[in-house]
This record gives structure tokens, sequence and C-alpha cells, in this order.
């Protein structure tokens, strides 16, 4: 099983071609295509203000590691909507 170089679990995917990204995601599981490659079924926060998730899965080279999550502009958001506060775009 592949991991997505400096994760544990987590990885940054690709946006699906409907969507804006990329997204902060979990990886559920592995799949072997054959060969070197390889997919992952990826959960993922859509709009963490609504509490909107997706699973899909991606291709191994569709994964990039998070950096650092959330970032600071999502705890940012958090914060002012924990306390009622609008939220700068």
């Amino acid at each position: 099983m592949p991991a997505v170089e400096g994760s544990a679990g987590t990885a940054g995917c690709c946006a699906p071609r409907d969507r804006r990204g990329p997204f902060p995601g979990l990886i559920l599981e592995w799949k072997h295509q054959g060969g070197t490659l390889w997919s992952a079924r990826v959960a993922y926060v859509i709009d963490p203000g609504r509490a909107s998730s997706a699973e899909e899965w991606f291709a191994r080279d569709h994964l990039r590691p998070v950096d650092s999550w959330p970032s600071a502009r999502v705890q940012k958001e958090a914060g002012a909507l924990a306390e009622g506060m609008a939220v700068d775009a």
C-alpha cells in the first residue's frame, strides 16, 4: 500500500471536476490497479461551515500531503463562526 509522502492517513485530494479544491481528506483505503498504479478512497470536507462532505476514489497521483490542517484562514473562520461573527471572504 503506497503512502502519500509526508502524510499519516491524510491527504489533500485534487478537486473533482464539478467542485473547487483541493480539499483536505482522509484516506480510507487503497486499491491496487495493477503495476505501479494505485487509487485511494478519500473522504473529504467540501464546506466546513455546512458540515458538507464527500467520498470518492482518486488516483495516487492526484493526492498530495497536507502541510498543516486546518489552515490559519480556516481556523479564523471557525473561530468567527463559533462566536457568531460574520466571516470576511
